[in-house]
This record gives C-alpha cells, sequence and structure tokens, in this order.
C-alpha cells in the first residue's frame, strides 16, 4: 500500500509540475525509462490496486467461547454439528433497584459488557471514561445496550451506581449499572462472558477483573474482545458494533 502511495505521488510530481529531477533522486530512472504513455497506464493500474485495496471485503467477526461439538451417525456417516457459546441468561439489580433481565431487556440487542467497581484506584475510571466515549459514539445506533457489573456488590448498591453513572453522565436508558450477589457476578463472569476477576485482598482495592470490553451480538454470542483502556481499540469495537448492528437489516 505505502509503495502505491508512493509511485503514485512520484507520478503526479512529473506529469503536473513537470520537475527537474536531480539524478539521485530515484524518480529520475523512473522518468527516464518508462515513457509518459506508460506511466500513464502505470498510473491507473496502481489507481485501481489501490481502490480495491480499500474496498477488500472485511472479516467476519468470530464466536468467542467454549463451543460444543456434536457428532451423530446418519445412514452410516458421521455428522459434526457445531453449537455456538452463549452467554447464559442473568438477571440483577440496575442503579434505579430495578430487576434488569437479560432474557427482557437484551433481548434482539446487541450490547457491551465489562466488569468494574466504584471505589476501584486504578483502571476502572480509565475504562469508564473510554465506555463513555462508547456512549457519545454509539448515541444514534439502535438496539444497543452498555451492562456494566460491579466485582463489589456488598458496597455497590443501586444508590451508589447511580451516583456513579451520574458522575460519567451515562444515559441509564441504554447505559445499565448492575449490582447483586456476588458469587452469581463471578460465576456470570468466568463462565458466561469468560474474563476473570474477584476478591483479591493484595489487589488495589481489593479486587481484580478484566480491563476488556465485550461484545455480545443479538443471539447472546460473545463476537470481540478490546482493551477497555486503549482508544484505539475502543474505536475499533464502535465499529464492530455498527457492523453487527448493520448486519442484521434485511
Amino acid at each position: 500500500m505505502l509503495i502505491i502511495l508512493i509511485v503514485l505521488f512520484g507520478i503526479q510530481k512529473i506529469r503536473k509540475h513537470r520537475l527537474r529531477i536531480n539524478s539521485n533522486d530515484p524518480l529520475y530512472y523512473y522518468s527516464r525509462m518508462v515513457s509518459p504513455s506508460l506511466r500513464s497506464v502505470i498510473g491507473i493500474t496502481l489507481s485501481t490496486l489501490l481502490l480495491a485495496c480499500n474496498n477488500a471485503p472485511q472479516k467476519d467477526l468470530p464466536f468467542i467461547g467454549n463451543h460444543t461439538i456434536n457428532k451423530d451417525t446418519v445412514n452410516g456417516e458421521v455428522v459434526t454439528d457445531t453449537l455456538l457459546f452463549k452467554v447464559p441468561h442473568f438477571e440483577f439489580t440496575d442503579q434505579h433497584g430495578q430487576a434488569f433481565s437479560s432474557h427482557e431487556h437484551l433481548k434482539g440487542k446487541t450490547h457491551v459488557a465489562y466488569f468494574f467497581f466504584t471505589s476501584c484506584p486504578s483502571i476502572c475510571f480509565q475504562m469508564t471514561k473510554q465506555m463513555k466515549r462508547v456512549q457519545d459514539m454509539t448515541e444514534r445506533l439502535k438496539n444497543f445496550e452498555i451492562v456494566g457489573f460491579t466485582v463489589d456488590p456488598k458496597r455497590d448498591n443501586p444508590e451508589r451506581l447511580l451516583e456513579y453513572a451520574h458522575k460519567f453522565d451515562a444515559k441509564t436508558n441504554k447505559w445499565h449499572f448492575l449490582t447483586g450477589v456476588a458469587d452469581s457476578i463471578y460465576h456470570l463472569g468466568w463462565n458466561g462472558y469468560v474474563v476473570g476477576m474477584g476478591k483479591n485482598d493484595s489487589a488495589p482495592g481489593g479486587f481484580i477483573h478484566s480491563e476488556r470490553f465485550i461484545l455480545v451480538d443479538k443471539d447472546m454470542h460473545i463476537r470481540g474482545m478490546y482493551d477497555g483502556t486503549s482508544a484505539a481499540e475502543v474505536a475499533t469495537l464502535v465499529k464492530d458494533a455498527e457492523r453487527l448492528i448493520d448486519s442484521y437489516k434485511p
């Protein structure tokens, strides 16, 4: 790609400005050895290649998790079927003290999940700032939700979560902060969103959790994991979420 751009730039220099090129310049040999008509052909070809590179189809997002492989024998032949991993159903309490059910609130929707706690002295502040960027960049996306799970539910009650939400100007109709029983949250994290977490007295704030933002499609399949402290990866997450939602359109 870079070579194509350099050559195209050189062609434009020769064509438009008719520069007197020094013999030490590589473009000197190009201009001496290649006729104007051939340079035009090369320019068109390289431009076409550059356009093709930009329009190259993107790879489908992966399906992440421990998939189940089922094998059966049909008419004497072994048939293999893959059952894609899904985040299991869950129900916790949101920042308004209301029940939040994945069946009810996330059905048919793409969402991004993450784990945090309000008294976290390390990466949570940066993660939440980046999630605020996700909120702002996906404001016009339909059927897209953000779900944060506290790993310190003993202290992070609904009132505290709502205060934390306001601190980051969260729009709580689409950005949900959930609390509940610690063991249930940890089980969902480890076995549902496949990220580690838990109580650890030697960790900053007394808890450990992943920095990952987890992108989940409308069928509860995990489709991507991103560093929640990285602005570049968060931008990729948003693009991938847009791709997913666009793919559902008829």
